[in-house]
């Protein structure tokens, strides 16, 4: 029996399986892989091996879904090899002992040098041996020896998932006629559904799940159309041929469609090679066709099953609808008083959506009326089948024809609220008028100018067209306009916008340059014979770039910013340049020899400048360093860490199986 602290463990573990949690127990944090018998404590995951690890995210998701569908655990090892116990399953059985699992709780064990895998549980877990050898044998193992052990995991996940959730997938015997079949073929129908609506979409399934999901459509579908075939004969003689047209056609269409599934799946399945995209994409499709035909299915055992309820509450439904008919005169005569008074006040275009509509309904109505006597008749007579077919006639035509009415009493109650949408948007759209003009007056010339005075001439026009009349129609207009407007004048109020800061940035960037200039001419002017031509062209080309700046001002902000930059820089730089000339021209003269010699020459007074020269000279002694890297060593992680053993507590209570991969 698992000791107390391993009962704790295990009340831990479901906890953290809840969340969704994975933890790494004291013995999965250990470099070695340990082989004995492993204790879980609480961890959903155990790998030694690196092959699968303990933050896998997918195995994650898969064992989350396990245990919201289920509320039962699948805990996984994955080690080297099964020491340490007589046997593999008995090392399974141990491990699953000592972590303290408990009844609704599964151990899938993976050893991955041996090849060898075991499961297992308790004696009362809810999934049989032979199920359980089944789902190893076709979603485990395929996918292990390929060495896709997070793959695997998953599959044998997703099939204790299907195993645990699955109804009944057959009709229900025939017993007392055809009522029962009609409840058996809701209970298909059901849990198609459920299937399908807790499937993950396609992008989020790996291909081997992509597969796994294809080859399960395919075989519940290619049931479904045997009893479907099935249930369309029953249908067709009870209701007769007329009234299963329909289903007959979805019938086929949806056998063409499992056809050309399973034409994708044979070119899948041949040797001939795809792509990993390719085969992707084919199986995506092949999953698309096998939901459309379901879905199709579907809603005709749907459609029969209302039927089925109609012929057993004919009577009353007859009952009902007669009083739902009577109502009608006095509600479709209503809707022609009030599309009348609509198409005078709002004009003929206003109500076009509802033109016909008052004249469609008294022809529903008449064949209600129809429908409704049939129907009387049949039930006097016993034709339950034959009632069933009139009622839902009848049915769907007042409705029908109630809707119609409903579609002029909503315009009604609508046309008044467009009114209000469309003077509000007029409003807006003057405001953005004026606004537009304004700044189309200050940006003339422009490309962005000539697209707002366009969007200026569509807004007026639209404007110009508003009247009493379709207001549906110019609220359209005024919006479109509006959008049109909205985008022009964003792209010239940026345009202004970026011209303002630059107008803002430009006086402080010139005076910098003119300040950089002067600095440059005065020290150049003082110490001309020891400054050569690079210091003196960066002066004129400061000088240059400023002049360009004042004739761009006016015209284009941006540009003059950006010359004054220029001119800045090209001012800064010849500062630096006459620096480093004079430097060099002080060290190659000596200043000790005749220091006011040096000093007329350097100032111009004397002959013998640099002009001329590229620049001063640089000493000779300046070189390069080079640097080294840095040295050590690195290292991995080693698994040569002492096996521990761990405590083994034997049940005899656990039921187990496996084999090789």
């Amino acid at each position: 029996m698992p000791s107390g602290g391993a009962r704790m463990l295990g009340r831990t573990s479901a906890v953290l399986a809840a969340a969704g949690i994975i933890v790494a127990s004291p013995l999965a944090a250990a470099a070695a892989p340990l082989t004995d018998p492993v204790d879980l404590g609480g961890a959903y995951v155990y790998d030694s091996t690196g092959v699968v690890g303990t933050d896998n995210a997918a195995v994650t998701a898969a064992l989350d879904e396990l245990y919201e569908s289920t509320e039962s655990q699948l805990f996984v090892v994955v080690v080297d090899t099964f020491t340490g116990a007589d046997d593999a399953q008995t090392w399974a059985d141990e491990t699953a002992a000592v972590s303290g699992l408990g009844d609704a709780d599964a151990l899938l064990a993976i050893a991955v040098d041996d090849r060898t895998f075991r499961w297992s549980v308790s004696e009362s877990y809810p999934v049989s041996d032979a199920a359980l050898d089944q789902i190893a044998s076709e979603r485990l193992i395929p996918e292990l020896r390929d060495d896709r052990w997070t793959e695997g995991i998953i599959a044998f996940a997703e099939g204790l998932s299907d195993e645990m959730t699955s109804g009944p997938s057959l009709l229900l015997p025939v017993v007392g006629g055809i009522a029962v079949l009609g409840i058996g073929t809701a209970v298909v129908v059901g849990v198609r559904r459920r299937r399908r609506g807790s499937a993950r979409a396609p992008e989020e399934q790996s291909q081997a799940q992509l597969d796994r999901t294809a080859g399960s459509l395919l075989v519940e579908l290619d049931d479904a159309l045997r009893e479907s075939d099935e249930e369309l004969g029953f249908a067709e003689a009870q209701f007769g041929a007329a009234a299963t047209a329909e289903f007959r056609a979805a019938l086929q269409s949806a056998r063409e469609q499992v056809q050309r599934a399973f034409a994708i799946r044979q070119r899948l399945d041949d040797a001939e090679a795809e792509t990993a995209e390719e085969r992707r994409a084919l199986t995506v499709e092949l999953i698309e066709l096998c939901t459309a035909a379901d879905a199709a299915l579907d809603a005709h055992a749907d459609a029969f099953e209302q039927l089925r309820d109609l012929e057993a509450n004919a009577a009353a439904v007859v009952t009902d609808l007669t009083a739902a008919h009577a109502a009608l005169p006095a509600r479709l005569a209503a809707a022609e008083t009030t599309r009348s008074r609509l198409a005078e006040r709002f004009g003929d275009g206003a109500v076009a959506t509802v033109a016909s509509a008052v004249e469609q309904a008294r022809e529903l109505e008449a064949f209600a009326a129809t429908s409704l006597a049939a129907a009387r008749d049949q039930l006097a007579a016993g034709s339950s089948s034959e009632s069933a077919l009139s009622v839902r006639a009848a049915q769907q035509s007042i409705a029908q024809a109630e809707q119609l009415a409903q579609s002029v009493e909503t315009l009604d109650a609508e046309l008044p609220k467009i009114v209000e949408r469309r003077d509000a948007a007029a409003t807006e759209l003057r405001t953005d008028l004026a606004e537009a003009r304004t700044l189309a007056a200050g940006s003339s010339g422009s490309a962005d100018a000539s697209a707002l005075a366009a969007a200026v001439a569509d807004a007026e026009s639209a404007l110009d067209a508003v009247d009493d009349h379709d207001p549906s129609s110019a609220l359209a207009a005024l919006d479109a306009a509006d959008a049109a407007l909205t985008a022009a004048l964003a792209t010239v109020r940026e345009r202004h916008e970026r011209q303002a800061r630059a107008q803002q940035q430009l006086g402080r960037t010139r005076e910098t340059a003119l300040e950089q200039l002067a600095a440059a001419q005065s020290f150049i002017s003082t110490r001309r014979g020891g400054i050569g031509a690079a210091a003196r062209t960066r002066v004129a080309e400061a000088e240059r770039h400023l002049d360009r700046a004042a004739s761009l001002e006016a015209d284009d902000p941006e540009a003059a910013l950006a010359e004054a930059r220029l001119a800045a820089d090209n001012a800064r730089e010849a500062l630096r340049v006459a620096r480093s000339d004079v430097a060099g021209f002080t060290g190659a003269s000596g200043s000790s020899a005749a220091p006011q010699l040096a000093t007329a020459v350097l100032g111009g007074l004397l002959g013998g400048s640099l002009s001329g020269s590229g620049g001063g000279r640089r000493p000779s002694s300046a070189r390069g360093t080079s640097r080294g890297g840095f040295g050590g060593t690195s290292r991995r992680a080693s698994g040569s860490t002492p096996r521990r053993s761990t405590p083994r507590a034997r049940s005899s209570s656990r039921r187990g199986g496996g084999g090789r991969f």
